[in-house]
């Protein structure tokens, strides 16, 4: 049987076809340019939908990355370029790790004393870090992972850990808690430089910090002594302290209950900080988180926990949802049975959207915004890489 191919030529290509064989370069040039017949659809007749294929990427599972030899303490995240940093309870290094590939890049010796606390600033891409053993700060560029200044802040007697550290990128401007004998308060370090330019007594231990960027203002929960009480005596023992940026003056005493095992983070562009005050095994006390405006320093809204205490509190600006790391004691320090459970909160209203368990317990909590991811450290040496999505 034969068999018939058409090929629909365009006008120039026929009027070559009539020219004979003197325009033979014209015919091969048709040819080479003519395309194929391409059959209609008989009336009636109906046309197989096209195949789609999606765009949408494949939903992120929950990773861990295990953790060779210390009990994490402190979980900072550079969003720029996605490393996270984590300190550790009984080992003296910093580890580096891969918000990729979820795996250890680096680790930087740290003076020894433990329990060291870990801050990042994006804007300069460098690490900070509070050594308790050694009264000092760590400067470390995260491009080079190498230590560039040790600032040392000889005030602290050796039972007072420097407690908290926190970061103004905007203003390139580190605090941490200093004590000693005579005085208890923040420590103002210029990031440019990485040399300590001024102190703020507060007459407390400043153990939880968070910064406001927009306005330019540190805000430190402080526990009082009963002997000290000159900066805020209208605010007895426990309180918030609200530091100008500018003056790196005290100009408000915010009055509050009070803080056993808490957490503190901070939304700058909602003008909102999450305070977690986790009563633990302290029947007499109730465990809350509490928005505060940090505009007005008024309370926007409060929520009750059972008794419970939290390794830390983290905001998703992006995805406006705050998470615990908490650890529950049903009847106080008695009952060996614990829960240990990664809460996800809406950031307006406080209502608990997800509850996760967790393992072991957790110790410390970070989040990245860009990549939407929860980092949540605990106990049994272990870095959960959850993402954060709806």
């Amino acid at each position: 049987m034969w068999r018939i191919a058409l090929l629909l030529l365009p006008p120039a290509a026929l009027f070559a076809l009539a020219c004979g064989d003197g325009e033979e370069a014209q015919v091969d040039e048709a040819l080479r340019t003519a395309s194929p017949a391409v059959a209609s659809p008989a009336a009636g007749a109906t046309r197989s939908p096209e195949p789609t294929v999606s765009t949408a990427p494949e939903p992120r599972l929950p990773t861990s990355v295990v953790l060779k030899g210390g009990t994490p303490s402190s979980v900072a995240v550079n969003p720029d370029t996605n490393r996270i940093y984590l300190t550790y309870i009984d080992i003296d290094v910093l580890s580096v790790i891969d918000g990729e590939t979820s795996e250890i890049t680096g680790t930087i010796p740290l003076p020894p004393g433990g329990a060291h606390t870990v801050a990042v600033n994006p804007a300069t891409d460098k690490v900070y870090l509070t050594n308790p053993g050694a009264s000092s700060v760590s400067v470390i560029d995260g491009t080079t992972n190498g230590v560039v200044a040790t600032l040392a802040l000889d005030t602290r007697p050796a039972n007072l850990p420097l407690a908290a550290i926190a970061v103004n990128p905007l203003t390139n401007r580190i605090y941490t808690s200093w004590q000693d004998p005579l005085g208890r308060g923040l420590a103002v370090i210029d990031g440019e430089t990485d040399t300590l330019i001024a102190t703020v007594n507060l007459d407390g231990v400043a153990h939880l910090l968070a910064v406001d960027t927009g306005a330019n203002s540190v805000f430190a929960a402080i526990e009082f002594t009963a002997q000290h009480m000159t900066v805020c005596p209208e605010v007895p023992f426990k309180l918030l302290a609200v530091i100008d940026g500018n003056s790196n003056t005290v100009v408000e005493c915010v009055g509050m209950d009070p803080v056993w095992n808490g957490a503190f983070a901070s939304d700058s562009d909602a003008k909102r900080l999450y305070l977690f005050s986790g009563s633990g095994q302290y029947p007499q006390y109730s465990s809350t988180i509490s928005i505060i405006d940090s505009s007005t320093h008024g309370t926007l809204a409060t929520a009750v926990f059972p008794q419970s205490t939290s390794a830390g509190v983290a905001v998703n600006p992006r995805t406006q949802r705050v998470y615990l790391a908490v650890t529950d004691w049903p009847d106080g320090a008695a009952n060996p049975g614990q829960t240990r459970r990664l809460l996800a909160a809406d950031a307006e209203t406080l209502d608990i959207i997800s509850s996760q368990p967790l393992d072991s317990k957790p110790t410390a909590i970070a989040v990245d915004p860009q990549t939407d991811t929860v980092y949540v450290a605990t106990a049994d040496r272990t870095l959960h890489v959850i993402p954060d999505s709806p």
